[in-house]
């Protein structure tokens, strides 16, 4: 029985039995007639003793409903009160108890919610998206990059099933079979909204026990019951698309580039075997198949150049020379480099530069710039045409121009023409003589003086390129008077 129950039964008697003592004294003195004084004296006793229980009564109670009070408080998560009087014997011990078991609530609260918010800031730091779901495939957390990824809002989210939230099939039935056999997997899955993406998924078993944490459960009992009952999971998603387009480009160069390789090697076979076969005697065939085997040499020995410059940028090992360039003085040179090309051609070439103007650049590659463009307007300019270089300096910028009259570019085309290979007419191209690599050359020399590169183009009217670049470098360039430059794998 409790303290207070004792108390209550002690004092309940006490009061219970005075009625009976009373009458029994008062008995006693009408027939003996001499024991006043001694049951006076006895009821001044008892009426002490039934003072001090209701006092002891009343001091219990209120002591028990101060604990009543704290222990309220202490579920409130209110850690801060003390009792401020100690009760002696049990009371005290008791009180002591109790705020001791407070100290160490408190501790652990703050433990374990400093955990949650290094989780949470761990979580949220993470590139890559991270997704937790229960046993009944609901979405428990996400984080930031995840959010992003699936274009989700924490409110319309949480406690719902994933394909409510992310409709993907694949994804469903990874985390539904982990969530089944207890066993990690991971899988590739295509994403096609909020934009595409191939997203590597990798998930591994929860227990419930862990689930809970992530929830803020705290009872024991309950964690250890979820525990046997069943398992969520935790998906952590890479997004691996670059990485397949860089897999993709690469297959693709190293089939274009064994496709441009085979085609002239082919051609050259073919006609030197025919010289070999008596052509040779013949002096206009030979001439005539020494001429192509020329043009075919020349073209590979291009092909392999473009593929070594292309390598050098990929691989930064691009130095750039930085000094003041006279841009009238470089253009006539190039001009004057690809003179008998254009005159073959048939083509006028005209020049607009301020004879002051000069920029502040790699002369070498600057000049290879110049030369791939130009080239590109010889080839696809029919005869007659003409080509337009021009120049002009804007604030802090130098816009530099190559225009011709050719063929143009098909709309549809443009954002494709600087990929390493690409050719708007294959056969066209490839009967000009050239690599399809140029243009690949020119936007990566651009970028790497940290400048861009525009086109404009209309089928049958012809087309502009237009290269602006800054005409300033930092000071540790000017000092040094290179840089070396990665500009990483262009397409």
């Amino acid at each position: 029985m409790s303290i207070k129950g004792k108390l209550i039964l002690l004092l309940s008697g006490l009061l219970g039995a005075l009625p009976l003592l009373i009458y029994l004294l008062l008995l006693e003195v009408e027939i003996r007639g001499r024991g006043f004084p001694f049951i006076l004296i006895f009821l001044v006793g008892y009426s002490i003793t039934v003072i001090y229980s209701l006092k002891l009564f009343l001091d219990v109670r209120l002591v028990l409903k101060d604990i009543k009070e704290r222990i309220e408080e202490i579920s409130k998560g209110n850690f801060q009160d003390k009792f401020l009087v100690r009760k002696r014997g049990e009371f005290e011990e008791l009180t002591l108890a109790i705020d001791s078991l407070s100290s160490k609530l408190k501790e652990m609260t703050e433990s374990a919610l400093d955990e949650r918010e290094r989780m949470k800031i761990i979580l949220e730091s993470m590139t890559e998206g991270v997704l937790i779901v229960d046993e009944e495939e609901k979405i428990v957390l996400f984080n930031a990059a995840l959010e992003k990824m699936f274009d989700l809002k924490v409110d319309n989210s949480l406690s719902k099933y994933i394909l409510e939230v992310i409709r993907n099939v694949d994804l469903r039935e990874i985390l539904s079979e982990v969530i089944s056999y207890g066993e990690s997997r991971s899988k590739e899955i295509n994403l096609y909204y909020p934009s595409k993406r191939i997203l590597l998924v990798r998930v591994t078993p929860l227990t419930k026990e862990e689930i809970s944490d992530l929830r803020g459960e705290k009872s024991l009992e309950d964690k250890r019951e979820l525990t046997r009952r069943s398992l969520g999971a935790i998906a952590i998603f890479h997004d691996i698309t670059e990485l397949r387009q860089i897999d993709k480009m690469r297959h693709d160069f190293v089939a274009n580039v064994s496709h441009e390789l085979r085609t002239p090697l082919a051609s050259l076979k073919l006609m030197v075997e025919t010289l070999l076969d008596g052509a040779l005697e013949d002096e206009e065939a030979s001439k005539n198949f020494l001429e192509k085997i020329y043009l075919e040499t020349d073209r590979l020995a291009r092909l392999v150049s473009d593929l070594l410059d292309l390598s050098k940028i990929d691989s930064g090992g691009l130095k750039l020379n930085y000094r003041q360039v006279s841009l009238a003085d470089l253009v006539d040179l190039v001009i004057t480099k690809l003179e008998m090309n254009t005159n073959l051609a048939g083509l006028e070439v005209k020049v607009d530069i301020p004879e002051n103007l000069t920029l502040y650049a790699d002369e070498d590659k600057l000049s290879q710039i110049m030369i791939n463009l130009l080239d590109n307007a010889i080839r696809f300019t029919p005869r007659g045409g003409s080509i337009r270089v021009e120049a002009s300096q804007k604030d802090k910028e130098v816009t530099i121009s190559v225009s011709d009259t050719g063929i143009g570019i098909p709309k549809e085309a443009i954002p494709r023409i600087f990929e390493r290979f690409y050719r708007v007419d294959r056969a066209r191209s490839r009967e000009a003589g050239g690599t399809g690599l140029g243009l690949s050359i020119v936007k990566n020399l651009v970028k790497a003086h940290k400048g861009r590169i525009e086109v404009e183009s209309e089928e049958g009217q012809g087309t502009k390129f237009a290269i602006i670049l800054p005409n300033e470098v930092s000071g540790d360039d000017r000092l040094k008077g290179e840089t070396y430059v990665k500009t990483g794998v262009d397409s």
